[in-house]
Parts: structure tokens; sequence; C-alpha cells
């Protein structure tokens, strides 16, 4: 992106001094170094982030985690309502009716 197209897109935002945040930019040190331009590519890149193996795993497991406790917390809502008879028919004490009788 030149920064012709920079200075566009910013006072399209709102910004009221874009050449200053450009230059400001093009000042600024980035983890990098220094910027090269005011948007420099290489900043950007989500591919260089790096990852380790174990990051990927504990994220995994984290997700596994998360699985099991929202199951357990789903199991024991159902075995809660199971017990205290939640939905029952007061007269009968059951929550079917007798195929005979009309509901």
């Amino acid at each position: 992106m030149s920064v012709e197209q920079s200075e566009l897109r910013l006072r399209a935002m709102g910004v009221q001094h874009p050449q200053g945040a450009i230059i400001e930019a093009t000042l600024e040190k980035g983890a990098a170094g220094c910027l090269s331009g005011p948007l420099d590519a290489s900043v950007f890149d989500p591919c260089s982030v790096p990852l380790a193996p174990t990051d990927l795993m504990r994220r995994k497991a984290r997700g596994r985690a998360v699985a099991i406790a929202v199951t357990a917390v789903l199991a024991m809502a159902i075995l809660a309502s199971l017990i205290t008879g939640v939905g029952e028919d007061s007269t009968t004490g059951s929550t079917l009716t007798p195929i005979g009788r009309p509901g």
C-alpha cells in the first residue's frame, strides 16, 4: 500500500492529520526493528508467528478439558432434573400419559 493510499484510507476513517500519523508510524520501531515504510508487510505477516508443538498440544488439551466439563455439567443437570422429578404430573406421578386416557 502506498503512502497516498494510506492517507486516503486514514482520511476516510476520520483521522484529522493523516500525514502526521504516517510520519509517526514510520518513526516508530516495531518488534522487528525499524520499519522500512509506513505499512511494512513483514510486520503484519501472521505466518511469522512462531508456534511450538507444545503450544498446539496445550490448546488441544484445553479444548478437550472444556468439552469434558460441559458434558459433565449437562449430565449433572439431567440427573438432578430426573431425581427431583421436574415436569411430573401431580395426579399420576409420571410424565407419560397412558394410551387409554385422553391427555
